[in-house]
């Protein structure tokens, strides 16, 4: 993928904002960014401080490995749950998911009756859009509804 670049003015003196887009061997596409929100009283140390901190951590993103950066992670779970069949996020290897990654899964997890592996895969519900929710079946009992992810969505007042 050819280097690219793209300037825009925020029109605020004390902004600035860097994304950093790797692009793997294997396709896959890994980010790091950074809004820098403080006075800048020397531009030159501010961007410098910018690029050493976002260059860092893709480096440190490349390195671990996965498909996925730790921010791509947490917005794949409600897809990862809702497919049919077992689906696997790797977002590195010796990376513990991130904080929001536990809670989508938690939720997740809680509302729909599945779970995680600590490999980050899981047994989807094989949800069918357009079919109403109740006359869903999970894939591993096919004469099994669904009535627990109503009764939590209900609960949840959704």
């Amino acid at each position: 993928m050819p280097l690219e670049s793209t300037f825009e003015d925020s029109n605020h003196e004390k902004r600035l904002y860097l994304l950093l887009v790797a692009e793997t061997s294997d396709g896959h596409l890994l980010g790091r960014d950074l809004l820098y929100e403080r006075k800048i009283t020397s531009p030159l140390k501010a961007v410098s401080d910018i690029v050493t901190r976002v260059s860092d951590e893709i480096l440190e993103e490349i390195s671990n490995g996965g498909c996925v950066d730790e921010y791509m992670q947490d917005q794949l779970v409600i897809f990862q749950a809702l497919a049919k069949g077992e689906s696997v996020v790797h977002a590195g290897t010796d990376r513990e998911p991130s904080l929001h990654t536990r809670t989508a899964r938690w939720i997740v997890e809680s509302l729909l009756g599945i779970s995680f592996s600590d490999e980050g895969s899981c047994e989807g519900v094989a949800f069918v859009v357009g079919r109403n929710v109740e006359s869903q079946e999970r894939k591993d009992d096919s004469n099994a509804s669904t009535d627990g992810i109503v009764e939590s969505v209900q609960k949840l007042g959704l």
